[in-house]
């Protein structure tokens, strides 16, 4: 069953949202059903630097998770693979960094970094970040 998303998956980094470049399914992702793991938590697809799309709870303590989604080779199955965050080791790992290109989030304009270390990933994968909404 397709519920409503409280995740949105993005492409690209968009000034406000708007532009043509920036994807936002709403049929990928969790429902507002306490009880679901991903309710209120946001996915930001990573094809190159992203944007965030709602503000973190931190700029040093995101609790965002970054994978990459590779493809197991029979068309249907994929495997996860945990991506650390560059405070923790070395490449590849990912990182949040002051972006001016994208929308302003509680006084900062925050990106999301994967960095890879100069490999390239594998054919047919993307990588993906899930970062909690803050509680208001």
């Amino acid at each position: 069953m397709i519920r409503p998303a409280a995740v949105l998956l993005l492409a690209g980094c968009c000034p406000a949202l708007l532009c043509a470049a920036c994807t936002i399914d709403r049929s990928v992702g969790a429902g507002v059903d306490a009880g679901d793991p991903l309710a209120g938590w946001f996915e930001v697809r990573l094809d190159g630097p992203a944007c965030l799309p709602q503000p973190v709870r931190s700029p040093t303590d995101s609790g965002c998770r970054v994978e990459d989604v590779v493809p197991n080779g029979d068309g249907v199955t994929f495997t996860v693979r945990p991506v650390p965050a560059c405070a923790t080791t070395a490449p590849p790992c990912w990182r949040l960094e002051a972006r001016t290109a994208c929308p302003e989030q509680q006084g900062l304009r925050l990106g999301l970094t994967l960095d890879r270390g100069g490999t390239t990933p594998p054919a047919g994968s993307f990588a993906r970040a899930r970062c909690p909404i803050p509680a208001t």
